[in-house]
């Protein structure tokens, strides 16, 4: 014995778009949160800083660096 399942082709176009509309949803979301964290690191840091170890981050002054001191 066979077994056939029958399904409307309106119900199988409803169940392809809901699919594919939560695949692309999901990797904008991911794109997002990664634009963000590329153009403005610190930023991105200070505002999901609750997720890390540190409370704050500031950039690093090269000049700082290379200062000399007495």
């Amino acid at each position: 014995m066979t077994k056939t399942i029958k399904i409307d082709v309106l119900t199988l176009i409803g169940i392809i778009i809901i699919i594919s509309s939560l695949i692309v949803g999901t990797i904008a979301y991911y794109n997002y949160n990664n634009r963000q964290c590329i153009n403005n690191p610190v930023a991105y840091a200070n505002n999901n800083s609750n997720n890390y170890w540190w409370d704050v981050v500031e950039p690093i002054k090269y000049s700082d660096l290379f200062e000399r001191g007495g």
